[in-house]
């Protein structure tokens, strides 16, 4: 295997190990190209099965399916489809742990919301589905406000203050709609503030983990 860009490998360094207690592994998924033999999940062991357990390595599948379809070119709709089929192979690895199935509750919530009206769609997000810890939860909520069809920022906006783990919901909401729309999604002021007072440079950042989803031995 030839060796991995420089950028790639400093990139490696500064993603958390996946099943580290800091990992966060719903929302901070390095997703591989769609269709490759590992598209399905984000973190694996050398042996090939996921370090995160049960609904954890489901919710991170279905977040970074969603992604990494985004980037290649999906819809919102088509993003969607991707995550649930990402899910259900997800539920096929890992520890079982007790709890709803990812994929079958985001099947229904979006085919639920678009018969509720348009002013109550929130609070069944917020109150039906549940915004807690919880994969079965998070997860499906976030999806939940991707499939709103919303703009992207009104929609980041909303996760933010819907309630419950709202900082987890707002970025895996984000990083699905940035994925289809493109850094154009949000306002160049956000950025500069958000780069800012984070001291971050997204613009490297988002190279560096392209350079993790194509390079080699990906």
């Amino acid at each position: 295997m030839s060796p991995r860009p420089k950028r790639a490998r400093r990139a490696r360094r500064t993603v958390p190990r996946c099943g580290s207690p800091r990992s966060g592994s719903r929302h901070r998924s390095v997703p591989g190209p769609t269709g490759s033999p590992d598209w399905w999940t984000p973190c694996r062991t050398p042996a090939g099965s996921p370090t995160t357990p049960g609904s954890a390595s489901r919710g991170a599948s279905a977040v970074a399916a969603a992604v990494s379809a985004g980037i290649d070119g999906a819809t919102r709709a088509e993003a969607l489809d991707v995550a649930v089929a990402a899910a259900r192979i997800g539920e096929t690895r890992g520890h079982w742990v007790a709890g709803g199935s990812i994929a079958d509750r985001t099947e229904w919530a979006r085919g639920h919301l678009a018969t509720v009206p348009d002013a109550e769609r929130i609070d069944v997000v917020s109150g039906l589905i549940g915004t807690s810890v919880a994969s079965q939860e998070s997860v499906v909520a976030a999806l939940a406000l991707v499939a709103l069809d919303l703009d992207p920022w009104r929609t980041v906006c909303t996760a933010a203050s819907i309630g419950g783990d709202t900082d987890t919901i707002a970025a895996m909401a984000g990083a699905v709609l940035g994925a289809v729309h493109g850094a154009v999604a949000w306002s160049a002021d956000a950025v500069h503030q958000v780069e800012t007072v984070n001291d971050l440079h997204l613009e490297e950042l988002t190279e560096r983990l392209l350079d993790l989803r194509t390079g080699p031995g990906r």
